[in-house]
């Protein structure tokens, strides 16, 4: 049998206990979307330069490609003489 371990004696702490809220946990997004929406806002513009071009023409190619495959799909296209030559 092992013996119990000791109890510590509890002591009161006399004194005055103060409580508070840190000011970082009364507002902590303060003014974090003031300043970052207009931020995003200007750096958003100037990488459009930069992005802008190529995604509209592969945009554009895409919609072309699409056109034509829709077309090469339909059955006018099939049953016509162009479109016979190509699927025989």
């Amino acid at each position: 049998m092992t013996a119990p371990a000791p109890v510590m004696p509890h002591h009161k702490v006399n004194g005055f206990i103060k409580y508070g809220t840190s000011p970082h946990h009364l507002k902590p997004f303060a003014g974090a979307l003031n300043p970052g929406v207009p931020k995003f806002v200007r750096l958003a513009l100037r990488q459009a330069a930069w992005y802008g071009p190529p995604l509209l023409f592969f945009y554009g190619l895409k919609s072309w490609a699409d056109s034509k495959f829709e077309y090469y799909s339909r059955k006018e296209y099939l049953l016509s003489p162009e479109g016979r030559a190509a699927t025989a």
